[in-house]
């Protein structure tokens, strides 16, 4: 379930839109997640450790069955070229 508290604005499942990840999905049964935050200003002021460690955390408590899953991270850091709605 999501909340007020969940930080993503956005996510995908890549193994479901993108065929490189939907092969390595058919090899190991893994998932590939994606997920973006847009804001607000103050939450993307936090440290790239504390705003991936929110992430996460929100993404576990979303989909409790990925927990402990998680083979690679990486939070990437882009222009915002986006609007706030």
């Amino acid at each position: 379930t999501f909340s007020r508290h969940f930080v993503l604005d956005n996510y995908f499942w890549l193994h479901r839109i993108q065929d490189i990840y939907r092969v390595w999905h058919k090899e190991t049964g893994g998932s590939a997640f994606e997920g973006h935050i847009y804001g607000p200003p103050e939450l993307l002021q936090e440290p790239d450790a504390v705003l991936l460690t929110r992430a996460v955390a929100a993404v576990q408590a979303a989909f409790p069955e990925l927990r402990d899953h998680r083979i690679h991270q990486l939070l990437q850091r882009n222009q915002a070229t986006h609007t706030l709605f």
